[in-house]
């Protein structure tokens, strides 16, 4: 009867009683096919840890063995064949495990030294949507008083004027930072647009007695009491958009 997987295994390592010992080297003395079962086993094994010697930070043979003796300790019955695949497998994890990126040490470590990981969930990587910045803005505002006048001084090549009724005490103007020069006196607003292509927003009080908006000379927009004239049509929301391109 020949020796099986296990205990060639142990033949190899030194595991077995003195009593089983002695009958497997007499058993090997007279079976040249046991003989050569357990060459190739050590071969085997010679092979793997010359591999784990190859790695940068190759993990402690010593380890590899105590991993291999204890599962031998298991009393598992396998093929010839098995065995020899499951010292393979034990080697190339031993590889995975010696890599310092492997998420196999970090596993192994865990299992090894519970108390000294920390499991710290990773968040998803996201994309959160930004809204786009809103360039600088730049304006003045006068009181209406009983009759008020906001004048641009040019037409340009581009851009309107954004002009809403609000509930506010003050006539605001608004446009992009540099865009425009804003003067502001009594009862009269001026925006020196000479050169610009911009958009600009014009906030009326509801409640003022008559506002005129001029662009280059021409009136364009006139709240005079409860009338607003223009020949713009305001939007559903109350927003009348004034060409600059006269």
């Amino acid at each position: 009867m020949h020796l099986d997987a296990e205990t060639t295994q142990r033949v190899l390592h030194g595991e077995l009683a003195a009593s089983a010992s002695a009958e497997a080297v007499a058993h090997l003395a007279g079976c040249a096919s046991c003989r050569a079962d357990v060459a190739r086993a050590r071969a085997d094994e010679e092979e793997i840890f010359a591999l784990l010697g190859t790695i940068d930070h190759p993990q402690s043979p010593a380890d590899v063995r105590r991993i291999h003796e204890r599962a031998c300790r298991r009393q598992w019955t396998l093929p010839q064949r098995w065995a020899a695949g499951f010292l393979m497998a034990a080697g190339l994890a031993g590889a995975a495990y010696a890599v310092p990126s492997s998420p196999l040490r970090h596993w192994i470590e865990g299992l090894r030294h519970p108390s000294a990981v920390s499991i710290v969930p990773q968040a998803m990587p996201q994309t959160i949507p930004q809204a786009p910045a809103a360039a600088d803005l730049a304006g003045v505002s006068i009181a209406p008083g009983p009759s008020a006048l906001v004048v641009f001084l040019a037409t340009q090549s581009a851009g309107e004027a954004r002009v809403a009724l609000a509930d506010i005490p003050d006539i605001e103007v608004r446009g992009p930072a540099g865009a425009a020069r804003f003067a502001a006196g009594e009862g009269r607003l001026t925006i020196d647009n000479t050169g610009a292509a911009m958009n600009y927003d014009i906030r009326i009080p509801r409640a003022a007695a008559r506002v005129e908006i001029q662009v280059a000379g021409v009136r364009v927009w006139l709240k005079d009491g409860g009338r607003v004239l223009s020949e713009y049509t305001p939007s559903a929301m109350g927003l009348t958009k004034i060409p600059l391109t006269r």
